[in-house]
């Protein structure tokens, strides 16, 4: 009597296995980072009216500069300068 072996070129118990963790390392590589920015955030970070305020203030000291009236508190001055060496 002649026993073949029927289909043992395909029998290894781990190449499922490994089979799978070739798999699941090809998925972690074609993951990609997104980035969702709201339009709230897109509001804020152009931030127009904190512009055009700023530039309204530069331009009112600019305005009092030229003509002689701006007068600089020491103090206030003096303490920005301190919380930002300081901090």
């Amino acid at each position: 009597m002649k026993i073949n072996h029927y289909n043992t070129v395909n029998l290894n118990p781990y190449r499922k296995q490994m089979n799978q963790s070739l798999k699941q390392k090809e998925d972690v590589t074609m993951q990609t980072d997104k980035l969702h920015i709201s339009k709230e955030a897109k509001e804020l970070q152009s931030s127009y009216l904190y512009e055009t305020k700023r530039k309204e203030r530069v331009q009112q000291i600019k305005e009092q500069v030229q003509s002689g009236t701006y007068v600089a508190d020491i103090h206030e001055t003096a303490q920005k300068f301190y919380k930002f060496w300081v901090n």
